[in-house]
């Protein structure tokens, strides 16, 4: 009876095994149909090291956003490297600033003015806006204030308008796509989210696409079809 039972939980873990890996071979590969969104890319950061942009052209990436700040202080180093290879390989490229609720809106913005040069040939910077690691929640009218000093510093600095890319979450509590007239990106894995109150001009649409030869997954999107 023992043994019986020990073969049966045998047979069960495999075969879950063996599920877990054909879902995680799906979402390795999956991309949204290029036939209805012609424009796609990758966002990547430091997890996925100094990426060869070969291999990014090869795996069908049109343009690539790369994290290059974070809150106050943090950067990613292969910003730089990464932003000046996409430009030697003429690939399209932007900045990522990821938004930090705890921190100081004047220093944030110092902070994407000191890694992320004035560039007339990058893509809209985009402002990612999550919860992340800080605990309290501070008023929607002070988030709105503070990203309106952000916003102002630093696309004062980049000479481009922001994208804003808020999660549901931070959508759901905060509204900002209603409160700023700027460019939207939604993110939504496997599906198109509708939480953003104006139309999306990119969609992050995998976070576990994968590359070859690029460490780690990748941020997938795509872009708004043009009419």
């Amino acid at each position: 009876m023992i043994v019986r039972r020990w073969k049966s939980w045998l047979a069960l873990f495999v075969a879950l095994a063996a599920l877990a890996g054909g879902a995680w071979a799906f979402a390795a590969q999956w991309r949204p149909d290029r036939a209805q969104y012609p424009l796609q890319g990758v966002t990547l950061g430091a997890q996925n090291g100094a990426a060869a942009m070969g291999r990014l052209h090869a795996a069908g990436a049109d343009f690539a956003y790369f994290d290059a700040s974070a809150g106050a202080q943090a950067h990613d180093a292969l910003f730089a490297g990464n932003r000046a290879r996409a430009r030697a390989a003429g690939l399209r490229y932007g900045a990522v600033h990821h938004y930090d609720l705890c921190a100081m809106a004047s220093e944030q913005a110092a902070n994407f003015a000191r890694y992320v040069p004035r560039d007339q040939g990058m893509l809209p910077p985009l402002l990612r806006l999550e919860f992340g690691g800080c605990e309290r929640r501070p008023t929607r009218a002070l988030v709105l204030s503070e990203l309106t000093t952000f916003l102002a510093q630093a696309e004062r600095h980049a000479g481009l308008p922001m994208m804003l890319m808020p999660s549901d979450a931070f959508e759901r509590e905060y509204r900002v796509t209603a409160a700023f007239e700027r460019s939207v990106g939604v993110i939504g894995n496997f599906r198109l989210p509708g939480y953003a109150a104006r139309r999306w001009s990119l969609w992050q649409a995998n976070d576990w696409a994968r590359i070859e030869g690029v460490d780690g997954a990748v941020r997938w999107n795509v872009v708004y079809p043009a009419p």
